[in-house]
This record gives C-alpha cells, sequence and structure tokens, in this order.
C-alpha cells in the first residue's frame, strides 16, 4: 500500500532515460526534509508516465505535489531516496508561493 507525501518540487531535471525529481516534504506547511522519488531501474530515473499528473502534465519547479510512495529508499550518501509507485499518478495541489519563508 502506498505512502503519499506531499512536497515542494525544488528540481526536475534530466536523468539519463529520465528525469529525477526532489524537492522538501512538507508536513503542515513546514517544508523539513529532502525527499527524491526513484525507480527500480538501475540509475532509479524517473519514466515520464510515472512522475506525470492525472491530466499527463508534468510537474514543474515549486509545485506542491503529492507522491505515492512505497518504501524508504536510502543508497549511500542518498537517504532522501523513496521508492515511488509506478501504478499511481501524482497530484499537484498547490503552487509554493511564499519567498518569506525558505526551503
Amino acid at each position: 500500500m502506498a505512502i503519499v507525501k506531499r512536497m515542494v518540487c525544488l528540481a526536475n531535471s534530466r536523468k539519463l532515460s529520465g528525469r529525477c525529481v526532489a524537492g522538501k516534504e512538507l508536513v503542515g506547511d513546514r517544508p523539513l526534509r529532502w525527499l527524491r522519488p526513484v525507480s527500480t531501474r538501475e540509475h532509479e530515473e524517473v519514466s515520464e508516465y510515472e512522475r506525470q499528473y492525472e491530466d499527463g502534465s508534468d510537474p514543474h519547479v515549486l509545485d506542491i505535489l503529492e507522491v505515492p510512495l512505497l518504501a524508504a529508499q536510502p543508497k549511500g550518501y542518498q537517504q532522501e531516496n523513496w521508492l515511488l509507485d509506478p501504478d499511481a499518478y501524482w497530484r499537484k495541489v498547490g503552487t509554493w508561493n511564499d519567498v518569506s519563508r525558505p526551503c
């Protein structure tokens, strides 16, 4: 069963045949620890299908999104990695626009 975590997207960059999406997990409205959804592929990149919203669009920097995750997947110094649920859509729930609070 998936665990849904809310995060503000701070990176959506190219990585081999997919993307690397990362940001800060939001607890309430406070950004806390880094969070990076990863796949089961060798280099853990996230495919277009795996990272899309239900309408087919892609997350953008400063989107607040909910990501279904299966389990923590720390790897070496990348303790922020979480295995994503490849069969569930991500959901945009807002946009981070409070520049007075740092992420």
